[in-house]
């Protein structure tokens, strides 16, 4: 009889940290996450896909367990949907630059929704997901590689981002693509119904030697003007790329 408690409670134990897949379909599984914990293990164990769906509110941040969750880099085709709870990133509270939280590689496509949100955007909506991002990468970075000739994607679709860092001296703050000296295959990235916004940087860069397909359908963008900050910057000396916007409202200087 011990025996059989102990594995009992083994077993429970098991299950309580694991990500539960709540549906199987022709696109993959839906994993359940509903904390830090669950919700890197759903994302080490997605495969293409799947879809990773948040069951409550959750912030990946180190200072919750000791672990690092504040970086995922991916190497998969996943979506990652809000589900109507918000996901925060970082230490927000904190001034203090951060990595960025979500690394695209090149070659596959992260996908990002609220699929609760259906309305369309306006400026008083609450945000899905709230980060604190780095110079270097902001909260989505679409990384195609120093050495590849090939792009990474992004799709965001009825997601309001926002990216809380406070330091002035950083650039991107919510999408930045990646620079690449040798790709012929552009990343892309595809926005539609979407609120972004910077509190002081750019809410999309695209860097020196990228390359991109972006299109962008009912969106906002807004960067913090006073910061002398647009809410979409492209380098001059970036690769040209091709950048459709339909019906949609910047809140701040544009520099293209």
């Amino acid at each position: 009889m011990k025996k059989i408690i102990t594995i009992l409670l083994a077993l429970t134990l098991m299950l309580s940290v694991m990500p539960m897949a709540l549906s199987t379909s022709a696109e993959g599984n839906v994993i359940s996450v509903t904390d830090c914990k669950t919700f890197k293990s759903a994302v080490e164990s997605a495969v293409d896909g799947d879809t990773i769906q948040l069951a409550n509110d959750i912030e990946l941040s180190p200072s919750t367990d000791n672990q690092d969750y504040s970086t995922i880099t991916l190497t998969k085709n996943i979506t990652l949907d809000t589900n109507g709870f918000v996901l925060k990133c970082g230490s927000i509270n904190e001034n203090k630059p951060k990595i960025s939280v979500f690394v695209v590689k090149e070659g596959y496509t992260l996908t990002v929704t609220n699929s609760k949100r259906t309305s369309q955007v306006t400026t008083s909506d609450s945000f899905d997901i709230i980060c604190n991002a780095s110079q270097q990468s902001g909260v989505f970075k679409v990384n195609s590689g120093a050495k590849s000739t090939i792009g990474a994607n992004l799709i965001c679709k009825n997601i309001n981002i926002k990216d809380v860092n406070k330091n002035t001296n950083n650039t991107p703050g919510v999408i930045n693509v990646a620079a690449n000296t040798r790709i012929t295959t552009p990343s892309t990235v595809t926005l539609d119904n979407c609120y972004l916004l910077s509190q002081n940087f750019t809410a999309l860069r695209l860097e020196e030697n990228s390359l991109v397909e972006l299109s962008a359908n009912n969106c906002i963008f807004g960067g913090n003007k006073q910061a002398s900050v647009c809410a979409i910057a492209q380098n001059t000396a970036s690769i040209s790329s091709n950048l459709s916007f339909n019906n949609c409202t910047f809140l701040s200087d544009i520099s293209v």
